[in-house]
């Protein structure tokens, strides 16, 4: 049994719903799906059983729900109390970051505030799930990402926004969308959608809400070609990437107008006392004001 496979189990019993907590975790359906069948061959038990589109906890599962819950705060609470003791931690600031137009400007901005100290910044991208966990065990100072609204209820956290990040669509010329000026997340619904890299879970939660389709990754500028070329279907990108090189057949569409956007704010525990942590806060706010809009 891996502590993997109860924050997977864990997911799952919380929704009681397997794609539910799989945008939650930012993984594959089938990733989850994996991680409770293997539980369930090491424990020789069933976990859940199948009502409807959802699926409930049998008598099991609510036992090792209750176990799952105490060994995970077991394991946060054992290692906050060494990290908050170590001291070779204290001159290290750890940003979480979820990937996105951040990352454009994130190396500028750590290489301004290590300039002048003796402070060291180290950023890491992480799931909003991650930035969660991470920001309650102190494994991260700092996160900039999209909401956090389970955290956000305690008050021992603080949240602002920054700017606001927005997506389009890239189609063939001639695909049926290509001269929708304002194109709904409805008409998304009859075709084959692709995302290039991986989109935030909060932008996906969005698309699995009005749209339903499953989004294919493509991870490369090569693939994306491909599936514009060939009219496989439509390519959604965040609007501060680009392709490297034009691509004459392809058409981009705005969707500034829908709600596929999300907000992204810092967010920090108000008890950490780290060194010049407020500063660095303040220095992310100058340059990431919330005004910021990246088109």
């Amino acid at each position: 049994m891996e502590i993997k496979q109860l924050r997977y189990f864990i997911a799952v019993a919380e929704r009681e719903h397997i794609s539910e907590a799989a945008l939650y975790l930012n993984v594959a359906q089938s990733a989850v799906s994996r991680q409770i069948a293997q539980l369930e061959k090491e424990l020789h038990v069933t976990l859940f059983k199948r009502i409807g589109r959802n699926i409930k906890l049998t008598d099991d599962g609510h036992l090792l729900l209750e176990e799952a819950r105490a060994i995970i705060e077991r394991i946060e609470h054992t290692t906050s109390r060494f990290q908050i003791n170590t001291s070779s931690t204290h001159d290290v600031i750890r940003i979480g970051y979820q990937r996105g137009a951040i990352e454009q400007v994130l190396p500028g901005l750590i290489q301004s505030f290590e300039k002048d100290l003796t402070m060291t910044v180290i950023p890491s991208a992480l799931s909003n799930a991650d930035i969660e966990h991470q920001l309650q065990t102190r494994d991260i100072d700092i996160a900039i990402s999209g909401s956090l609204p389970k955290l956000l209820k305690q008050d021992i956290y603080e949240h602002h926004i920054l700017y606001e990040e927005f997506y389009h669509l890239l189609v063939h010329k001639s695909h049926p969308l290509a001269l929708t000026e304002r194109p709904t997340l409805a008409q998304l619904k009859p075709y084959t959608l692709f995302q290039y890299d991986e989109l935030p879970s909060d932008i996906h939660q969005i698309l699995y809400r009005d749209v339903s389709n499953e989004v294919i990754t493509l991870t490369t500028e090569g693939f994306i070609r491909h599936i514009i070329l060939e009219n496989k279907g439509i390519v959604i990108f965040p609007t501060h990437l680009s392709l490297k090189q034009p691509l004459e057949v392809g058409r981009f569409l705005n969707l500034d107008h829908t709600e596929l956007r999300r907000s992204v704010g810092v967010t920090f525990r108000r008890d950490n006392q780290k060194p010049y942590l407020s500063e660095l806060i303040a220095l992310i706010h100058t340059l990431l004001s919330k005004e910021t809009t990246y088109y």
